[in-house]
């Protein structure tokens, strides 16, 4: 039996093996390790080997504590020595994607092939902690196919977050409950009984989330101020907690309706005292049961008189506020009217604090800040004065942008009031877009620094991206659809564009049909042209096998050259260039040629672009490493060498 010398890819310790085995277990750290990972590891250097069990141990404790950061910085290390480690794989994909990259966790959930039990089992077991509930689908998908077993497991797990993350949210509850945390039983009581109501609680011990303490009270103070009834379990630890009468000080600014639930005769501190003063409490001391069948019917009807009152109070404010707000709105149109124009200014803004989405107050504002006393004045300094360099000031103001925010397009046209204004500046930035003595770069920075929000900004930019020195180029582009590739990646990078509010009301719209009319036209034309270039494909691979029967290796060579022009698929056409420059026809023979080099001719070869790419690919990988071993090694014997079948169907090079 042929040994091969390894390294542990846990430890870093050299073994001795069969290299015919796919995994290896280590006799100094017992781990199990992959064959052709430890081959690899073993071409590093000793101070790398000498790593690998620190950075290992470092990396379990950071996911021991999951920290992220450090998570992402050991993965990287241990993937630079080793990069197709499972477990550094995942744990990298899984820091990534807390820090916002999602793309590599979501690809690594469709892998399949692991080949170390242990790695597997680690990795699903972290899999159920610690994924994300977004992303059950493919979490499920991932445990039927490599660890079915898992999958109650899992659901488990899944349906405990759910009711965690629910617990989490910040709506509003009908009743917080303050307490003292050695009344934990009790409170859970008092829980049940309201929540067998249909009422929802809020209560620190389940609705604050776990090692969130630098915003502990400001999620205690948020839960106060959304629920409806402010509850106190009292008893003689409750009134001496800083914490429940922190949460008392809290309730009582915010005014809140309070019930309290007495479960001993302890009497009333003096900040109790004050805050229940004239509010009958609820006595748990002598019956328990009857006190929460009493606490039952204060929540119902504490509720509904609250819900009553906020209804009143609601419609009483919204009922001053439209008076108001009237007032406010006759008053600036009259100072427009007069050229009051500062005071129009002010009025405007306090009409605009009381009904933020007012979109004519908010068009009123935009004309007094630009000393127009009317509409009709706005559209005649468009008409008669207005310059590129004063329309674009116009729209990039904040008062014109929020009225077209909240105005009412009918039938997606502009309204009256700016489809004037809008069609001029449209008209004018397009015709200096179309200036072809200027600049493209000068032109996207000029209009990106004074109209950053319009349309024709963002199209002009991506005319300039794709070589379009004008919109005009482009429209000859189309008309001739002469480079449908060109036109199709600027197409394809065409989202920011169709989500522009003003998109459907532009010309690009009728620019986009017709490149969707050109393009299936185009794709009509090319299928016959796929269809040839694949028989010529099938015909280069049996001239090249042909040549290679004849031994004609020059022929090889430019047949498999011209392959590089045609087939963007296969990955046979590397290993035949490897062959026909080493003038072999097998495999076996490959061994001989490579040996015969001078050894720096042979680095020179294992260090080519063509070696690495067969390095890469991974019918041909185990070859590349197989020739490594036998040049700088140990010589294989000829029954021991890899051999791939030159020939037959073309589609494949398949060991014998």
């Amino acid at each position: 039996m042929e040994l091969t010398k390894v390294v542990c890819t846990s430890c870093g310790n050299s073994l001795q093996i069969d290299q015919n085995n796919k995994t290896q277990m280590c006799d100094a750290c017992g781990s199990t390790f992959l064959v052709s990972h430890g081959l690899e590891f073993a071409l590093k250097g000793t101070k790398e080997h000498k790593q690998i069990a620190k950075l290992r141990d470092n990396l379990k404790r950071a996911v021991d504590v999951d920290d992220h950061k450090n998570i992402l910085h050991f993965t990287k290390e241990i993937l630079r020595l080793i990069p197709k480690d499972d477990l550094a794989n995942y744990y990298y994909a899984y820091a990534n994607y807390k820090f916002g990259a999602r793309r590599y966790l979501l690809d690594f959930y469709e892998r399949v092939d692991f080949a170390i039990p242990d790695d597997l089992i680690e990795l699903t077991s972290h899999i159920i902690s610690y994924s994300d509930i977004r992303d059950k689908h493919l979490v499920e998908d991932f445990i039927a196919q490599n660890a079915p077993h898992k999958q109650q497991e899992y659901e488990r797990v899944y349906n405990q977050k759910v009711i965690e993350e629910e617990h989490y949210s910040t709506i509003p509850r009908d009743v917080f409950i303050s307490y003292r945390s050695t009344e934990q039983e009790i409170a859970n009581q008092v829980i049940d009984t309201i929540e067998s109501d249909g009422f929802t609680c809020w209560i620190s011990s389940r609705n604050l989330r776990p090692n969130d303490n630098e915003n502990y009270w400001t999620n205690i103070e948020d839960a106060i101020t959304k629920a409806s009834i402010f509850l106190v379990i009292t008893s003689e630890s409750a009134m001496v907690s800083p914490d429940v009468r922190r949460e008392l000080d809290i309730a009582m600014k915010l005014k809140k309706a309070r019930l309290e639930f007495k479960i001993d005769d302890t009497k009333h501190t003096s900040t109790f005292k004050y805050f229940f003063d004239g509010y009958k409490w609820i006595d748990a001391v002598n019956s328990f049961d009857e006190a929460l069948k009493e606490l039952r019917t204060r929540i119902y009807e504490l509720l509904q008189d609250t819900s009553m009152k906020t209804t009143k109070q609601q419609e009483k404010i919204q009922k001053t506020q439209l008076d108001e707000y009237e007032k406010l709105l006759n008053r600036s149109e009259i100072e427009l009217i007069n050229n009051d124009f500062e005071s129009a200014i002010d009025t405007c803004k306090d009409t605009l604090s009381l009904k933020p989405n007012a979109s004519l107050a908010w068009w009123q504002l935009f004309l007094a800040e630009n000393n127009f006393n009317s509409t009709e004045a706005l559209n005649e300094f468009v008409i008669k004065k207005a310059n590129l360099d004063k329309l674009m000031l116009l729209y990039q103001q904040s008062s014109y942008q929020q009225y077209k925010k909240y105005t009412t397009f009918t039938d997606g046209n502009y309204p009256k009031t700016i489809k004037q204004f809008e069609d001029a500046l449209y008209e004018k930035l397009l015709y200096y877009i179309n200036m072809a003595h200027l600049n493209a770069d000068n032109k996207t920075s000029y209009i990106d620094a004074k109209c950053r929000s319009h349309i024709l900004n963002a199209w002009n930019k991506l005319l300039t991206k794709y070589k379009f020195d004008t919109d005009t180029n482009l429209k000859q582009a189309l008309e001739s659809a002469s480079d449908i590739d060109q036109l199709k990646t600027l197409f394809n990078d065409f989202t920011s564009i169709i989500e522009h509010p003003d998109y459907n009301r532009s010309h690009i719209q009728d620019y986009y049909t017709m490149f969707q009319e050109k393009l299936s036209k185009h794709k009509q034309q090319t299928t016959l042209t796929l269809t040839e270039n694949q028989q010529l494909v099938e015909d280069l691979y049996e001239k090249i096998h042909i040549a290679f029967d004849h031994e004609d290796y020059e022929d090889v060579l430019n047949q498999t050259i011209k392959l590089f022009k045609y087939d963007n698929t296969h990955y046979q056409k590397y290993l035949y260039l490897l062959l026909a420059t080493m003038k072999v026809n097998n495999t076996i023979d490959l061994y001989k040629a490579v040996q015969k080099f001078r050894k720096r001719k042979q680095c020179k070869l294992f260090e080519s672009n063509l070696i690495q790419k067969l390095f890469e690919i991974e019918q041909t990988h185990e070859l590349v490493v197989d020739l490594m071993m036998h040049c700088r090694h140990k010589k294989r014997k000829k029954e021991n060498r890899i051999t791939l079948r030159i020939g037959g169907d073309f589609h494949a090079v398949s060991e014998v």
